[in-house]
């Protein structure tokens, strides 16, 4: 049996290439539209509910009504019947036109309530403001404004500034009361205690002055008035006086002046009674005597002797 020889190659001929494997942006191309391509449902439905809520609320964004007008925005605070005496006509006209900041502004803004808030806030006059909220028609309502309240005056550079008591200067005015004299009365003013012993910095109404010796005396102030106010009788402190050695006095209205000795517990020396055992001595004293017949209470001593008049 003849065996066949098998054909040669041709050693012309053209090797066909393989086609190469898939380049890295192509395989990158590829795993980002698998991965897109599910989403892309969701991505239609965005742009729909967006042309949707854009064509509704457009009516209702440009609706005069929905707007925050200068007169919209100034009646709020000048209605306000919690206006404090020591606030004046003048001064509440200025706070009002605080919000004007809004002016133009749509009702249905996000966080205008809280613009204006805090824009209320940036007056000397006001702590803090409880709840501002606009509605439609456009209106404002302001509820709840937290007043600072003058509590003692102490020497500065060049004068005087009137405290609240947290220690924020107020206007130099804040101690007149603003509201309007009877006939043939001057207007009168607020009896706040003073504040010697040192002087302050001056310092801008709403700032809290920084020094140590402010914040001292109007916490020993703020103690022995509460203490005051409980007591029988209409009695008051008249003035608080550090001294050099950094002890406390004060002078009470018809009344003793007390001998506090030193505010800060951890200044005092060993046998000094403390702040706390200060106060509730002087409490014991306020109810079982009659303290308009005492000359002086001596309470940095042990026992807190007291000297009749």
């Amino acid at each position: 049996m003849a065996r066949t020889k098998p054909a040669e190659k041709k050693k012309n001929a053209k090797v066909v290439a393989e086609p190469s494997a898939p380049g890295v942006a192509y395989s990158v191309g590829e795993a980002f539209g698998r991965s897109v391509r599910p989403l892309l449902p969701l991505l239609l439905f965005g742009v729909l509910y967006t042309a949707v809520s854009v064509g509704l609320w457009w009516p209702v964004w440009k609706d005069e009504q929905a707007t925050l007008t200068r007169e919209r925005l100034v009646k709020p605070m000048l209605v306000n019947r919690a206006r404090p005496p020591w606030v004046s006509d003048l001064e509440m006209r200025k706070i009002a036109q605080l919000g004007l900041a809004a002016e133009g502004r749509n009702v249905f803004e996000p966080g205008l309530a809280e613009k204006l808030a805090r824009a209320y806030e940036t007056s000397p006059w006001i702590e803090q403001i409880g709840a501002v909220r606009v509605r439609y028609p456009a209106a404002v309502q302001v509820e709840e404004p937290r007043w600072r309240v003058p509590f003692a005056r102490v020497e500065c550079e060049g004068g005087y500034l009137v405290l609240d008591r947290r220690g924020h200067a107020m206007p130099l005015f804040a101690d007149d009361l603003a509201a309007p004299p009877a006939p043939g009365m001057q207007a009168s003013r607020l009896e706040l205690p003073s504040i010697a012993g040192f002087r302050l910095h001056r310092a801008e109404p709403g700032m809290r002055v920084p020094e140590n010796e402010a914040a001292e005396a109007l916490e020993l102030l703020g103690c022995i008035q509460d203490l005051l106010r409980r007591s029988p009788g209409s009695l008051r402190v008249m003035r608080v006086q550090r001294d050099p050695a950094g002890t406390w006095r004060a002078w009470v209205l018809k009344g003793p002046m007390i001998e506090w000795g030193y505010w800060n517990d951890e200044a005092r020396p060993v046998d000094e009674p403390t702040s706390r055992e200060k106060a509730d001595r002087l409490a014991q004293i306020l109810a079982n005597c009659d303290v308009t017949k005492l000359r002086e209470i001596k309470l940095q001593l042990p026992g807190a002797p007291v000297t009749p008049r």
